[in-house]
């Protein structure tokens, strides 16, 4: 007598149909004996059921894809992979895979680089300069004057402050005061050169 062959409506497998296919790619029918999905699975599900979402930072078709720098290592969507939450510090883009552009550093890439040694581009996450700043530029992000040095591209040293403080990072100025015999508000004058000059400039009697 031969036996007929086991059948089961879409979406079932198993002796007598009695279990459910898994989550199969493109809704597909599993396998009536095994319950394998043969075309794999869809987007978020793993091999060999389809059964179980993916994990271990993975997403995709069979979870074969690795989720981006999602914020705080929390796990992307595991159908898209987007990160919900933003990305880490250094990277971009709706999966958080795509590092800072050139120049760029910080959350959302939205930092500028400092003035990194021979404008070497900075760390993507954190900023630094890996080589030292352009000189007159304190490290490690190199976007303030090295104390000692002023103006707009810090090129310029700063006077003789009292105390032997910093000057004022813009404008030069010694806030509190020169050390003896220094004058002026950078107190960058020798009153020695001071009163040379006046002698110098006394009529002859």
């Amino acid at each position: 007598m031969k036996l007929l062959k086991q059948t089961c409506e879409p979406g079932k497998f198993g002796e007598g149909c009695s279990r459910q296919c898994g989550f199969c790619k493109e809704y597909t029918s599993c396998d009536i004996k095994t319950g394998v999905c043969s075309h794999g699975c869809r987007s978020g599900w793993q091999n060999p059921l389809c059964t179980e979402v993916c994990l271990n930072q993975t997403y995709g078709e069979n979870c074969i894809y690795e989720c981006g720098h999602c914020k705080n290592g929390k796990t992307c969507d595991r159908v898209s992979g987007v990160c919900f939450d933003g990305c880490d510090s250094g990277f971009v883009g709706h999966g958080c895979d795509k590092v800072c552009e050139i120049g760029l550093h910080g959350t959302g890439c939205k930092n500028n680089c400092g003035n990194c040694f021979r404008n070497e581009s900075c760390n993507h996450h954190n900023g630094t300069c890996p080589n030292g700043c352009i000189q007159g530029w304190d490290p490690p992000l190199c976007v303030t004057c090295t104390p000692g040095y002023y103006g707009s591209e810090c090129k310029h040293k700063c006077g003789n402050c009292l105390g032997q403080e910093p000057c004022d990072q813009r404008s030069g100025d010694c806030t509190n005061g020169c050390e003896d015999n220094w004058n002026g508000t950078k107190c960058d004058f020798s009153k020695h050169f001071d009163f040379d000059y006046k002698i110098n400039r006394l009529p002859n009697i």
